[in-house]
């Protein structure tokens, strides 16, 4: 048998080779009102994220139930048609507004990285 460098032996001789490589923690100066700033933006991008998924999930079953259902009225139909129409246009909003949030906390992220790199 032979031996693979940073595999661990066993007791019952099978291996184990560590997928994961051991990294410093990095600690940076982070104010009070950026670490509100960054929960904040993280808050707001999962609620959006939420509420559009949601949203998408519910206008997909109506858009279901439209094509399945071949006895439906013609007036319920397209006030169905309408509102899964708005659903899909409302969550794809939502999920514009999360992506636009969520970068902004990156950015902010980022920001803070460069700043105490420079501070040294």
């Amino acid at each position: 048998m032979h031996e693979v460098e940073g595999t661990q032996q066993r007791a019952n001789g099978s291996s184990v080779k560590p997928s994961y490589k051991h990294r410093t923690i990095c600690y940076y100066p982070v104010t009070d009102d950026e670490l509100d700033q960054l929960a904040a933006f993280n808050r707001v991008s999962a609620a959006l994220f939420a509420a559009g998924s949601f949203i998408l999930g519910w206008s997909l079953d109506v858009g279901k139930d439209l094509y399945f259902a071949s006895d439906m009225d013609p007036s319920v139909r397209g006030n169905a048609v309408s509102a899964a129409v708005a659903g899909v246009v409302i969550a794809v909003v939502f999920f514009v507004v999360g992506v636009y949030f969520w970068n902004a906390k990156n950015k902010q992220s980022r920001r803070i990285k460069t700043e105490s790199v420079d501070d040294l």
